[in-house]
C-alpha cells in the first residue's frame, strides 16, 4: 500500500479526538496514515523538509520521511492549534551533548502541559501514540522470517524470553518473538535511546519493562508500562505493535475506521 486520496487523510485522527482538546488522564490516542509522497502531506513540511525530502531517493525512504513528517505535523496542529509549518519539531539527545537529533521527538514550547508522543514506521504505514500526562513510546514491525528470528533473538532477547520462545510451536515463534520485540522497542523509544539500548538486559515478559543486566545512566527510575495493541485494522495480519508508558493506560482511542 503506497498511496491514499487526500480525503482519507481524515481517517487518521483518532475517533472522538476534539481539536484543541488533548487526550484525558489514562487516554492515549492513536494516529495512522499510510505511508504516500502526496502532496497533501508534502504542503504542511517547512522548506528543510522539503529539502531533506528531495535529497532521499525517490522511493520508500523518501515517502516513509513525508508521511511522517506531515503526520506529526497534523496532530501537532490538531491539538496545539498552531498551523502544521509553524510547529518546531525538536530531536535532541538528551543523553549525550553533541546535539545531535535522535532524541525523542517533540514539539518545541508545547511541554509542560501539552503532549508527549512516538512515531513509528512499517514500510507501509507510519503509526503515532499521543498522551497529555507521562511519557509514551510505540513501536510497530512486519513479522520477520525464521532466519531473523533466530539472529536477532541471540542478540536481542535474555536467556530466559529466549526459552520461552523455544517452547513456542514453530509455527507461533516469529509472531512471539515480534511480540518481545516490539514491547522492547517501544521501551526504549519512551526511555530515548532507542535500538542503542542493551535489549538483551531488557526483560518485557511481564506488564513492565524490567531489567535483566546492567541498564544506562539515566535510565527512567519510574515503571515502564507494556501494552499489546490490538490486531486491528493495519496492526492485523503480519503486523504487530505495543505501547511503551509511564502512566497506566485505560482508554486506548483507536483511528478512525479501525474495529467495530
Amino acid at each position: 500500500m503506497t498511496g491514499a486520496p487526500a480525503g482519507r487523510l481524515r481517517d487518521a485522527r483518532p475517533r472522538g479526538a476534539a481539536a484543541g482538546v488533548v487526550p484525558g488522564p489514562g487516554t492515549c490516542h492513536l494516529w495512522a496514515a499510510p505511508v504516500a509522497s502526496h502532496r497533501t502531506w508534502r504542503d504542511v513540511l517547512t522548506a528543510e523538509e522539503e529539502s531533506r525530502a528531495a535529497a532521499l531517493p525517490d522511493g520508500p525512504a523518501r515517502a516513509t520521511y513525508v508521511t511522517s513528517r506531515g503526520l506529526q505535523r497534523r496532530l501537532g496542529s490538531h491539538y496545539l492549534r498552531t498551523a502544521p509549518q509553524d510547529l518546531r519539531i525538536v530531536r535532541t539527545c538528551a543523553h549525550c551533548d553533541t546535539g545531535a537529533e535522535h532524541g525523542r521527538p517533540r514539539f518545541e514550547g508545547a511541554e509542560p502541559g501539552g503532549i508527549d508522543y512516538s512515531v513509528a514506521h512499517t514500510r507501509h504505514w507510519v503509526l503515532a501514540a499521543v498522551v497529555s500526562d507521562g511519557l509514551i513510546g510505540v513501536d510497530v514491525d512486519t513479522v520477520p522470517g525464521p532466519d531473523t528470528v533466530d539472529r536477532l533473538a541471540r542478540k536481542a532477547l535474555t536467556p530466559g524470553e529466549r526459552a520461552g520462545l523455544a517452547d513456542l510451536a514453530p509455527g507461533e515463534r516469529a509472531a512471539g518473538f515480534l511480540r518481545l520485540w516490539t514491547r522492547k522497542e517501544a521501551g526504549t523509544k519512551l526511555a530515548g535511546r532507542g535500538l542503542a539500548a542493551p535489549l538483551a538486559h531488557l526483560d518485557a515478559t511481564g506488564p513492565t519493562l524490567r531489567a535483566a543486566g546492567a541498564l544506562p545512566e539515566g535510565w527512567p527510575t519510574v515503571p515502564i508500562r507494556l501494552r499489546d495493541l490490538p490486531p486491528v485494522g493495519p496492526l492485523g495480519g503480519d503486523h504487530r505493535a505495543a505501547l511503551a508508558t509511564t502512566e497506566r493506560i485505560r482508554h486506548l482511542a483507536l483511528p478512525e475506521g479501525w474495529g467495530p
